[in-house]
Order: structure tokens, then sequence, then C-alpha cells
């Protein structure tokens, strides 16, 4: 648990240090957090509880940082760790299956996003912003998914033990 945790850690730091020095409109916004979901699944040991109440924690967090929104994080992040479970528990998250299954994430969540802030929140966004949001994010949290996929597996491999000890 205690690498889950650092690498949560680490994601949020480097998740807002680079979205302070990034323009919002680059092809390089991440959303690390998310792809934290994707990535560390596995290392709960298909505990789909503790793995729930990891989601919602971190929605929180980005919450309390990143966004003015109440619950809107909280929400995106339970229901994307839905997705993550029904999607883990069917396929596995390995090398190839990330170049798939992190931009298929990345536009449910830029979706959802999308439709509570217009139809809960009555926030305008355009459907080109919506687009843009999308193809914004997917670069740089691929990359992202590959290292810290690399990173928990060499860990993993390398002290033979499960990564939720």
């Amino acid at each position: 648990m205690k690498y889950i945790i650092i690498a949560s850690l680490s994601s949020l730091i480097l998740q807002s240090y680079l979205t302070t020095i990034l323009k919002i409109d680059t092809i390089f916004y991440p959303l690390f957090l998310i792809v934290n979901l994707i990535v560390l699944y596995k290392y709960f040991n298909k505990d789909n509880l503790k793995f729930i109440i990891y989601a919602l924690t971190m929605g929180f967090i980005s919450e309390t940082i990143s966004s003015n929104t109440i619950f809107l994080q909280p929400i995106l992040f339970l229901l994307i760790s839905f997705i993550v479970i029904y999607i883990s528990n069917r396929i596995e998250v390995g090398n190839i299956n990330l170049f798939l299954i992190v931009p298929f994430i990345i536009t449910i969540y830029r979706i959802l996003s999308y439709f509570i802030l217009n139809n809960i929140v009555h926030i305008s966004i355009t459907n080109q912003l919506l687009y843009q949001s999308i193809y914004s994010s997917i670069v740089i949290n691929i990359l992202y998914a590959y290292t810290l996929n690399y990173i928990f597996k060499f860990i993993s491999n390398k002290y033979k033990f499960s990564m939720y000890d």
C-alpha cells in the first residue's frame, strides 16, 4: 500500500506542477490521477471496495486542490473506478492494452465531466472544447501510464511482493 500512496502523491504533485506550467490548450494536459486508477487497480488484488475507497479519496483530494465545483471530482472518480474495474476484469491491463484503455478512460472522463457541467451544474461548454480537452490529454497520459506501469512491474518483480502489502 505504501507504494500506491507514494505513486499517488507523486502523480498529484507532478500533475499540479505540469498544469501550472503548461497552457490548457497544449497537447500535454495531464490527468495523472485518472491514469493511476487504470494502472494501479491490479495492485489492489481485486479488492474492489478498497479500490473504490482509494478512488473516492483521490477524487476528494483532486477536488480540494484543483477544482471549485462541489463533489464533481469524487463522483467522476467513483464512476471511472467502476469502469476500470469492469475493464480490468475483462482484459489484462498490460503494456499493449494501455494504449487503448487510457484514451478510452480519458474520453469517458471528459464526456462525463462535460455532461455533468452542462446539464447539472449549468456551465456552458462547447463541443469543440470537449474534443480539445480529450485530444489534449491523450499523449502525455499514455506516456505516463507506460512509465508508471513499468516502474510498478519492476518493483513488483524485483522485490517479489504484492504492491498492496
